[in-house]
């Protein structure tokens, strides 16, 4: 059976979950891509780095495969507002940093929320991805929405 070749890898990361989507090398770009998130199953007593290791590698197990052959991995940088603190940011970018060792430097692009959906709401990007793939009835997590809106920027359809 022949490996699908990856196009572009989203990534939406998270210090309590991670969503991505994939879109396949020739694949209708208004077929919805695969959606994925990981989740650490518990927070309480748990801290964040020990989450990050799991996130990262539970991400390995389900699209490790692709990472290095794609012709783009797009993760979402944080910005810094008064609301998020920089303790979180701080460990977002350690995450992130994780996530990009295992990706070849020249296939890895980051992108803040300014750049790809301006100040869109929460509802406002589902909306419009709804939109995009004809209002087709599915349910994500919020972070997978995330991931959806970041690749379709990186396709220059958002």
């Amino acid at each position: 059976m022949k490996k699908s070749k990856i196009n572009i890898i989203a990534i939406d990361p998270g210090t309590i979950s991670m969503g991505y989507a994939l879109w396949e090398e020739g694949q209708d770009e208004e077929k919805l891509p695969k959606v994925g998130l990981v989740k650490f199953p518990y927070n309480r007593g748990v801290d964040w780095y020990e989450r990050s290791c799991f996130q990262v590698n539970e991400l390995k197990k389900n699209i490790g495969q692709y990472m290095s052959n794609c012709k783009m991995v797009v993760i979402e940088l944080p910005e810094y507002h008064m609301v998020a603190g920089v303790d979180s940011i701080i460990k977002v970018a350690f995450l992130i940093g994780r996530i990009s060792s295992l990706i070849p430097i020249d296939n890895l692009f980051l992108v803040t929320p300014t750049q790809w959906k301006g100040q869109l709401t929460k509802e406002a990007v589902i909306n419009r991805i709804r939109r995009y793939y004809n209002n087709e009835c599915f349910e994500f997590h919020a972070d997978m929405w995330d991931a959806v809106g970041i690749g379709l920027w990186a396709l220059n359809k958002f």
